[in-house]
């Protein structure tokens, strides 16, 4: 009999909260729950006495594996209308691709990361906040656990006020007609009476595969990225600790002396021992495997890293350029399931924006239409001299594969919009250049212009 098809309850595991938090800690490059909680349950005794030895091993492999929005990214909405171009300049205030670029990171080490369009207290300006699921708790539709725009709640800790010193929590609930700040007082978030006045939540989903399992809104989490930098935290620790206590010789007295005796000796190059004749002194070298351990957690690392598609470390040789640029293209090509959820991240991002800009704190600006969201990340490409690069990117715009405009936004990192001014001035100053090259003596330079108006 099969007891897993009978119905039961399943309630989530509470260290999966403590999971997602310190991931969350170790992106930031913060280990003290490593010192606090791990450390004094593996070596209850010594604890106090080992110096951390912590390597960011999360922040390194989420930074390796998010590269999309560092390298500039190419943003067009399809389908739009007139109304779309409010979204460009929301973008713009809100530095979107910084946002992103943090939603990658977290993506990459949370498995589920949730958006929310809140409104910055006193302003009719908006702030895009980024959530781990630690921060957050979703009471999903059973039959559509995956889409939170279908959630019946959600509960999100939120900052309340802020000072110096301190900041305090409130939790900010919200249902499918209502969006409330529960705190010290229950307020409205983005009306006085606490109704929620767009078309769709306010919120939208970043996430890495399906689910953990039917009827979870949560998809897995990396527990192996935990496991790791706890392991190599721990290891790097006990290492030190190792050698430090090994490093030097064990005096050993034995015979007919006693401990008070043995304790009041003077040791050092311009001191004598006396010893009765009964007693013996000698030097114990201590023997470790400390190699042994440092070559196991070494190659463990680079196992991990070979299953995200990352080359293991070479601590030994110098990467040369070319090396590197062989393993970002090699890294490249594992992140189609990560370029496909940033890409779905896009498009539920604009749709949620449309919907928040359409009311825009009561304006009655009037509906803004979601449109379709192309996103163009850079790649790397195998090293070619510049007269082939070059050659092909001709090829590729006259093909109308691409154009030039977007061949400099991808290069140099910058929107479309000033990618074309960019390509303007430089054919401009070109064609000047080529006229000036072919003016003769005594010709004008620009005969056409008109001299009276100055155009």
């Amino acid at each position: 009999m099969n007891l897993d098809i009978y119905p039961t309850l399943v309630q989530r595991d509470p260290n999966w909260y403590q999971v997602s938090k310190r991931l969350h800690e170790f992106l930031n490059r913060d280990f003290r729950s490593i010192r606090d909680e791990v450390m004094p349950k593996l070596f209850p005794r010594s604890h106090a006495s080992r110096l951390p030895r912590d390597v960011p091993l999360v922040w390194s492999l989420a930074r390796e594996l998010s590269p999309h929005y560092r390298r500039g990214v190419t943003r067009r909405f399809l389908n739009g209308d007139a109304s779309t171009s409010v979204l460009s300049r929301v973008y713009a205030g809100l530095k979107i691709d910084s946002r992103m670029k943090r939603l990658s990171e977290l993506l990459v080490t949370q498995g589920t990361v949730i958006g929310l369009f809140r409104p910055i207290a006193g302003q009719s300006r908006w702030a895009l906040e980024l959530y781990p699921p630690y921060l957050c708790e979703v009471d999903a539709d059973p039959t559509d656990s995956a889409n939170i725009q279908s959630a019946r709640e959600v509960r999100i800790r939120v900052a309340l006020e802020s000072t110096h010193r301190q900041i305090r929590y409130g939790i900010m609930k919200i249902t499918q007609d209502s969006a409330v700040y529960v705190g010290q007082k229950t307020t409205g978030v983005y009306t006085e009476d606490g109704s929620l006045p767009f078309s769709r939540l306010p919120l939208f989903v970043a996430r890495l595969g399906d689910p953990e399992s039917p009827g979870s809104f949560w998809s897995p989490l990396p527990v192996d990225l935990h496991d790791a930098q706890i392991s190599v935290s721990t290891s790097l620790a006990d290492w030190e600790f190792t050698a430090r206590a090994t490093s030097h010789g064990q005096r050993v007295i034995s015979g007919n002396i006693t401990q008070s005796r043995a304790e009041s000796l003077q040791f050092g190059p311009d001191t004598v021992i006396g010893l009765d004749p009964e007693s013996t002194f000698s030097v114990v070298t201590p023997t470790t495997n400390l190699s042994d351990y440092i070559s196991s957690t070494s190659k463990f690392w680079d196992m991990l890293r070979v299953t995200y598609g990352l080359r293991p470390q070479d601590y030994t040789r110098a990467v040369t350029a070319v090396a590197k640029r062989i393993e970002m293209i090699d890294r490249d090509a594992h992140q189609d399931e990560l370029n496909q959820a940033l890409i779905d991240s896009e498009n539920d991002m604009a749709a949620t924006a449309a919907s928040v800009l359409s009311w825009n704190f009561g304006a009655g600006t009037g509906s803004i239409r979601a449109p379709q969201v192309q996103m163009g990340y850079a790649r790397q490409e195998m090293p070619a001299d510049v007269l082939h690069q070059a050659q092909s990117d001709q090829l590729s715009a006259s093909m109308g594969i691409t154009s030039p405009s977007r061949i400099v936004a991808a290069r140099m990192g910058v929107s479309i919009e000033e990618a074309r001014v960019i390509v303007r001035e430089n054919l401009g100053e070109y064609a000047a250049t080529q006229r000036a090259a072919s003016v003769g003596p005594g010709e004008e330079l620009y005969p056409y212009k008109d001299r009276t108006n100055g155009v």
